[in-house]
This record gives C-alpha cells, structure tokens and sequence, in this order.
C-alpha cells in the first residue's frame, strides 16, 4: 500500500487561500487500529495574493507558481520548507519548528 498522501491544489484564479493541519489516515477493525500516511501538499496557485498555511502535520511541501503573492503566514512545523516559493512576497510572517529549510 502507498503510505504517501498528496494533496494537491491547481487553482490558477483561486485569490486567498486558508489551511489547517492536514490529516490522512484510513480507519481499520472499526477505529481500533489506524493506518497514518506521509503527507505532501502542494499548491500552484499563480494568482494568489493571500496566504495563511498553518500546518504541523505534513511531511513536505511544493508551493510554486506564487507571482501575485502580497501576504503570506506560515507556520509549520516538522516539515521541509523551501522559502523560495515566498520569493516576491510583501508582508511575510514565518514561524515554525523547521527540520530543514533549502
């Protein structure tokens, strides 16, 4: 079985954008025992100007295709964050416990 989720986001008009933890697990033998999966978001998203990624769950992320970005808030935790993907932003709050950053 594939243990890696992704979640992927293609929105090329989509402008503001909010997540929260991501979670992806499959329920087996009624509950009792859970099956917990690495999980990836990605998003590209060219016309974006507002971002709010709250996340501690995931395991990596790929954002690109950023150019219209004026405010971003991430805060994340065990995660590979590559900051790059911020490059033109305006106002930018980072937080989070960075097990490596590129």
């Amino acid at each position: 079985m594939d243990r890696v989720r992704k979640f992927s986001i293609f929105a090329p008009a989509l402008k503001r954008l909010e997540i929260r933890d991501l979670d992806v697990y499959v329920d087996i033998e009624d509950f009792e025992d859970y099956i917990i999966f690495e999980r990836e978001l990605e998003i590209n998203a060219p016309a974006l100007e507002h971002l709010d990624l709250r996340d501690h769950m995931s395991d990596g992320f790929s954002i690109t295709n950023l150019d219209s970005l004026i405010e971003a808030n991430v805060d994340i935790g065990k995660n590979l964050f590559n900051p790059e993907a911020l490059y033109n932003v305006k106002f930018l709050s980072l937080s989070g416990n960075f097990r490596r950053c590129r």
